[in-house]
């Protein structure tokens, strides 16, 4: 490997076959040894069969400290990865990259660019009768319904739901953006 790139690894089984996978961020160093990275790039080594395969990390692929997460955010049949790179500047802002596993390879769930600049401001947020509420991202084509019930006294408190979970009136809510 050559010596100038910069790698951040770890190594689980990704893809539900019982042999560890190893999953690395990959980038190559900043100016002057600064701990800024370039050109960020995903990649998976398939433990079972050694294939190597080396994804974009975005278009927003510089920055400082880059992260790697995995684990499930929706199908819990598979992980998820999630890459988050610090932009540097002094808002706390920090570029994202949510990949899942399709067909056994890192798939983008959403446009990076999307998930990092507001996806969260066409996101549309209903809550239902039962302590439930739905989430749509119609750019992304996905739904979630979430269970509140384990918060069910506080939205109770707050006068959304009665105590058997019946909605008192209509609500709608937000997801946040992706920042520090």
């Amino acid at each position: 490997m050559d010596p100038a790139i910069k790698k951040a690894k770890t190594t689980l089984d990704m893809n539900g076959d019982g042999v560890r996978d190893s999953v690395f961020l990959l980038g190559r160093p900043g100016p002057d040894g600064s701990s800024m990275w370039k050109d960020v790039r995903l990649a998976m080594v398939d433990g079972a069969a050694g294939a190597l395969t080396v994804y974009a990390a975005g278009d927003a692929n510089t920055g400082y400290a880059p992260h790697l997460w995995i684990g499930f955010l929706g199908d819990a049949t598979h992980k998820d990865v999630l890459v988050r790179i610090e932009s540097g500047g002094s808002g706390g802002t920090w570029y994202y990259s949510l990949f899942t596993l399709k067909d056994g390879l890192p798939a983008p769930v959403v446009d990076p660019y999307a998930l990092t600049a507001g996806i969260s401001q066409e996101a549309s947020v209903r809550f239902l009768p039962g302590f439930l509420v739905e989430v749509r991202m119609p750019s992304a084509h996905v739904q979630w319904v979430l269970d509140v019930s384990d918060r069910s006294a506080e939205y109770t408190a707050l006068g959304f739901y009665d105590e058997q979970g019946r909605l008192l009136t209509s609500r709608e809510g937000w997801v946040d953006p992706l920042v520090s």
